[in-house]
Protein backbone atom coordinates (compact mmCIF):
# COMPACT_ATOMS: atom_id res chain seq x y z
CA UNK A 1 0.00 0.00 0.00
CA UNK A 2 2.84 2.37 0.86
CA UNK A 3 4.59 1.55 -2.42
CA UNK A 4 1.40 2.12 -4.43
CA UNK A 5 0.83 5.47 -2.73
CA UNK A 6 4.42 6.52 -3.53
CA UNK A 7 4.00 5.61 -7.19
CA UNK A 8 0.72 7.54 -7.43
CA UNK A 9 2.23 10.63 -5.81
CA UNK A 10 5.22 10.47 -8.17
CA UNK A 11 2.92 10.10 -11.19
CA UNK A 12 0.87 13.13 -10.14
CA UNK A 13 4.11 15.12 -9.77
CA UNK A 14 5.28 14.19 -13.28
CA UNK A 15 1.93 15.11 -14.82
CA UNK A 16 1.85 18.41 -12.95
CA UNK A 17 5.43 19.20 -14.00
CA UNK A 18 4.64 18.54 -17.67
CA UNK A 19 1.59 20.76 -17.54
CA UNK A 20 3.63 23.53 -15.99
CA UNK A 21 6.22 23.19 -18.74
CA UNK A 22 3.56 23.26 -21.44
CA UNK A 23 2.02 26.36 -19.88
CA UNK A 24 5.40 28.12 -19.91
CA UNK A 25 5.87 27.20 -23.57
CA UNK A 26 2.34 28.41 -24.30
CA UNK A 27 3.03 31.77 -22.63
CA UNK A 28 6.24 32.16 -24.64
CA UNK A 29 4.35 31.40 -27.86
CA UNK A 30 1.57 33.85 -27.03
CA UNK A 31 4.19 36.54 -26.49
CA UNK A 32 5.71 35.52 -29.87
CA UNK A 33 9.07 34.64 -28.31
CA UNK A 34 10.19 31.76 -30.52
CA UNK A 35 13.66 31.57 -28.98
CA UNK A 36 12.30 31.17 -25.45
CA UNK A 37 9.77 28.54 -26.56
CA UNK A 38 12.45 26.50 -28.35
CA UNK A 39 14.75 26.78 -25.32
CA UNK A 40 12.05 25.49 -22.99
CA UNK A 41 11.46 22.46 -25.20
CA UNK A 42 15.18 21.85 -25.69
CA UNK A 43 15.82 21.93 -21.96
CA UNK A 44 13.30 19.17 -21.26
CA UNK A 45 12.71 15.56 -22.23
CA UNK A 46 9.41 16.47 -23.86
CA UNK A 47 8.70 14.87 -27.24
CA UNK A 48 5.97 16.45 -29.35
CA UNK A 49 3.70 13.86 -30.94
CA UNK A 50 0.74 13.82 -33.31
CA UNK A 51 -1.57 10.82 -33.52
CA UNK A 52 0.95 8.89 -31.48
CA UNK A 53 3.87 9.59 -33.83
CA UNK A 54 6.85 11.76 -32.80
CA UNK A 55 7.26 15.08 -34.58
CA UNK A 56 10.61 16.31 -35.87
CA UNK A 57 11.91 18.99 -33.56
CA UNK A 58 11.05 22.46 -34.89
CA UNK A 59 13.59 25.13 -35.67
CA UNK A 60 13.27 28.72 -34.46
CA UNK A 61 12.59 29.62 -38.11
CA UNK A 62 9.57 27.32 -38.24
CA UNK A 63 8.04 28.88 -35.15
CA UNK A 64 8.67 32.36 -36.58
CA UNK A 65 6.92 31.31 -39.80
CA UNK A 66 3.93 30.29 -37.71
CA UNK A 67 3.86 33.86 -36.35
CA UNK A 68 4.26 35.64 -39.69
CA UNK A 69 3.38 33.53 -42.75
CA UNK A 70 0.01 32.58 -44.18
CA UNK A 71 -0.66 30.04 -46.93
CA UNK A 72 -2.72 31.17 -49.90
CA UNK A 73 -5.39 28.66 -48.91
CA UNK A 74 -6.10 30.72 -45.75
CA UNK A 75 -6.06 34.21 -47.23
CA UNK A 76 -9.84 34.42 -46.96
CA UNK A 77 -9.63 33.87 -43.20
CA UNK A 78 -10.18 37.16 -41.34
CA UNK A 79 -7.41 38.71 -39.29
CA UNK A 80 -9.22 38.24 -36.00
CA UNK A 81 -9.00 34.41 -36.15
CA UNK A 82 -5.34 34.23 -37.19
CA UNK A 83 -3.70 34.85 -33.78
CA UNK A 84 -5.37 31.73 -32.32
CA UNK A 85 -4.46 29.71 -35.43
CA UNK A 86 -0.84 30.90 -35.31
CA UNK A 87 -0.48 30.09 -31.61
CA UNK A 88 -1.96 26.60 -32.02
CA UNK A 89 0.24 25.87 -35.06
CA UNK A 90 3.39 26.81 -33.12
CA UNK A 91 2.28 24.67 -30.17
CA UNK A 92 1.60 21.78 -32.55
CA UNK A 93 5.29 21.69 -33.46
CA UNK A 94 6.56 22.38 -29.96
CA UNK A 95 4.29 20.19 -27.84
CA UNK A 96 1.93 18.29 -30.15
CA UNK A 97 -1.83 18.30 -30.50
CA UNK A 98 -4.08 21.00 -31.93
CA UNK A 99 -7.35 21.28 -30.04
CA UNK A 100 -5.67 21.77 -26.65
CA UNK A 101 -4.21 25.06 -27.86
CA UNK A 102 -7.32 26.59 -29.39
CA UNK A 103 -9.68 28.69 -27.23
CA UNK A 104 -11.74 26.34 -25.07
CA UNK A 105 -14.97 25.38 -26.82
CA UNK A 106 -14.13 27.40 -29.95
CA UNK A 107 -13.16 25.11 -32.80
CA UNK A 108 -15.02 27.48 -35.09
CA UNK A 109 -15.18 31.26 -35.03
CA UNK A 110 -18.05 32.89 -36.92
CA UNK A 111 -18.12 30.05 -39.41
CA UNK A 112 -14.34 29.67 -39.83
CA UNK A 113 -12.91 26.27 -38.88
CA UNK A 114 -9.93 27.01 -36.65
CA UNK A 115 -8.65 23.42 -36.60
CA UNK A 116 -8.69 23.41 -40.42
CA UNK A 117 -6.68 26.63 -40.32
CA UNK A 118 -4.09 25.17 -37.95
CA UNK A 119 -3.63 22.07 -40.10
CA UNK A 120 -3.23 24.20 -43.23
CA UNK A 121 -0.65 26.48 -41.62
CA UNK A 122 1.27 23.52 -40.16
CA UNK A 123 1.32 21.82 -43.57
CA UNK A 124 2.59 25.01 -45.19
CA UNK A 125 5.39 25.32 -42.62
CA UNK A 126 6.46 21.68 -43.03
CA UNK A 127 6.52 22.04 -46.82
CA UNK A 128 8.40 25.33 -46.67
CA UNK A 129 10.98 23.72 -44.39
CA UNK A 130 11.47 20.93 -46.93
CA UNK A 131 11.91 23.41 -49.78
CA UNK A 132 14.48 25.39 -47.77
CA UNK A 133 16.37 22.15 -46.99
CA UNK A 134 16.37 21.00 -50.62
CA UNK A 135 17.83 24.20 -52.12
CA UNK A 136 20.88 23.46 -54.24
CA UNK A 137 20.20 19.73 -54.20
CA UNK A 138 16.84 19.22 -55.86
CA UNK A 139 16.09 19.84 -59.53
CA UNK A 140 12.41 18.92 -59.73
CA UNK A 141 9.43 18.71 -57.40
CA UNK A 142 6.55 16.29 -57.85
CA UNK A 143 3.15 16.67 -56.20
CA UNK A 144 1.96 13.47 -54.56
CA UNK A 145 -1.66 12.96 -53.54
CA UNK A 146 -2.52 11.31 -50.23
CA UNK A 147 -4.09 7.89 -49.81
CA UNK A 148 -7.34 9.66 -48.96
CA UNK A 149 -9.32 10.50 -52.09
CA UNK A 150 -8.05 13.97 -53.10
CA UNK A 151 -10.36 16.75 -54.19
CA UNK A 152 -10.66 17.24 -58.01
CA UNK A 153 -8.35 20.26 -57.93
CA UNK A 154 -5.58 18.41 -56.08
CA UNK A 155 -6.06 15.29 -58.16
CA UNK A 156 -5.10 17.28 -61.26
CA UNK A 157 -1.70 18.02 -59.67
CA UNK A 158 -0.94 14.44 -58.64
CA UNK A 159 2.10 12.94 -60.36
CA UNK A 160 3.10 16.16 -62.15
CA UNK A 161 6.58 17.65 -61.82
CA UNK A 162 7.83 21.22 -61.83
CA UNK A 163 11.32 22.72 -61.93
CA UNK A 164 12.46 23.46 -58.40
CA UNK A 165 11.09 26.83 -57.31
CA UNK A 166 8.13 26.74 -59.72
CA UNK A 167 6.06 24.12 -57.88
CA UNK A 168 2.57 25.05 -56.59
CA UNK A 169 2.33 25.92 -52.94
CA UNK A 170 1.23 23.17 -50.58
CA UNK A 171 -1.40 23.28 -49.16
CA UNK A 172 -2.81 23.92 -52.63
CA UNK A 173 -4.69 27.21 -52.72
CA UNK A 174 -7.55 25.76 -54.79
CA UNK A 175 -8.03 22.66 -52.62
CA UNK A 176 -11.69 22.01 -51.79
CA UNK A 177 -11.19 19.02 -49.49
CA UNK A 178 -13.30 19.44 -46.33
CA UNK A 179 -10.38 18.34 -44.13
CA UNK A 180 -7.76 20.36 -45.96
CA UNK A 181 -5.02 19.62 -48.46
CA UNK A 182 -3.12 16.37 -47.88
CA UNK A 183 -0.78 16.67 -50.87
CA UNK A 184 2.97 16.33 -50.39
CA UNK A 185 6.18 17.21 -52.20
CA UNK A 186 8.50 14.52 -53.58
CA UNK A 187 11.98 15.79 -54.47
CA UNK A 188 14.10 14.69 -57.43
CA UNK A 189 17.73 15.47 -58.15
CA UNK A 190 18.86 16.15 -61.70
CA UNK A 191 22.14 14.57 -62.77
CA UNK A 192 23.67 15.84 -66.03
CA UNK A 193 25.39 13.09 -67.99
CA UNK A 194 26.57 13.58 -71.61
CA UNK A 195 23.96 16.23 -72.26
CA UNK A 196 21.09 14.15 -70.91
CA UNK A 197 19.15 14.91 -67.73
CA UNK A 198 18.65 11.80 -65.63
CA UNK A 199 16.34 12.12 -62.63
CA UNK A 200 16.33 9.90 -59.58
CA UNK A 201 14.06 10.06 -56.59
CA UNK A 202 15.49 11.24 -53.32
CA UNK A 203 14.35 9.72 -50.08
CA UNK A 204 12.98 13.10 -49.00
CA UNK A 205 9.25 13.70 -48.94
CA UNK A 206 7.15 16.10 -46.96
CA UNK A 207 5.03 14.50 -44.23
CA UNK A 208 1.96 15.93 -42.55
Amino acid sequence: MILLRTVCVSLRFVIKRDRQLEQKIFEAVKSRDATAAISLVGGSNHQATYRGMPLVGPSTEMICWAFTDIPKLLRHFPDYVMPDIRTAAAMFFLVGGIRDWLPRGELTARGFDLEYGVRALATYIQCRRSIETWKGVVGEIEISNSADPPCPQCKELGGKRWPFGEQPEIPYEHCTGPKGCHCAYVAYTVKRDIGTNVTRALRFRTRH
